[in-house]
């Protein structure tokens, strides 16, 4: 496992994370343990601890070793799983993260649709959406240019438009980590957002950046 983690330093991100997948499916993974049920009614031989992301969400903390857990901050004890079991627990529960190594060196959050296909045996594939992205420019949006420049560094987004179903929604594309979570980016452009219009962060590779300017998408001025 630490060595499929790894993988990521060396190699381009689709077959990093497919090395990822195959190792997850004969893994075993350690979880901090919250001790015995809290009435005889629980119906669960041991609880585990989960700690809420970025926008309040439960998420599961799991780690590649007793070395790593420490470098978590986790305390013990702990409970040790084969990874696709866990997995299937998580989701059962409410779960849909699931962190790995948060503490480093290297970590990896796995979403609802990868833990689904492991939690089944299954390397997972990305879901595909049938969406109709198209650039924005930034003068059709009074406000909004100012309101993102408070927000983010100058040039470190790319304005697109989704439509998928006939809803609406802005997408702020970026290399980087987002500085600001959703929900909160949201809030801070309801004023100068179209009545019923969302708004989503889409993480890029700089691969993908590129190709976006080469398109025509322009950046934030």
């Amino acid at each position: 496992m630490a060595s499929a983690l790894l993988s990521f330093s060396t190699h381009d991100f689709g077959e990093a994370s497919r090395v990822l997948y195959a190792a997850l499916l004969e893994a075993k993974l350690l979880v901090a343990a919250g001790g015995p049920p809290q009435s005889e009614t629980d119906g669960m031989d041991v609880r585990l601890v989960a700690a809420p992301d970025e926008t309040g969400d439960p998420r599961l903390l799991a780690f590649t070793s007793e070395r790593s857990f420490g470098f978590g901050g986790q305390a013990a004890p702990f409970a040790v799983a084969p990874a696709p079991g866990l997995f299937g627990f998580a989701l059962r529960n409410g779960v849909t993260r699931v962190s790995i190594d948060s503490g480093g060196p290297v970590s990896a959050t796995l979403e609802r649709w990868e833990l689904e296909a492991l939690a089944e045996g299954r390397i997972p594939t990305a879901p595909r959406r049938k969406l109709s992205m198209r650039p924005v420019e930034p003068g059709s949006l009074p406000g909004l240019v100012g309101a993102l420049g408070e927000m983010f560094s100058p040039r470190s987004v790319f304005l697109l438009e989704e439509d998928a179903g006939g809803a609406r929604r802005l997408l702020l594309g970026m290399t980087a980590p987002p500085p600001i979570a959703v929900d909160e980016l949201a809030d801070r452009l309801g004023g100068v957002l179209p009545g019923g219009e969302g708004v989503s962060l889409l993480r890029l590779t700089e691969k993908e950046a590129d190709e976006l300017q080469r398109a025509g998408v322009r950046r934030l001025p």
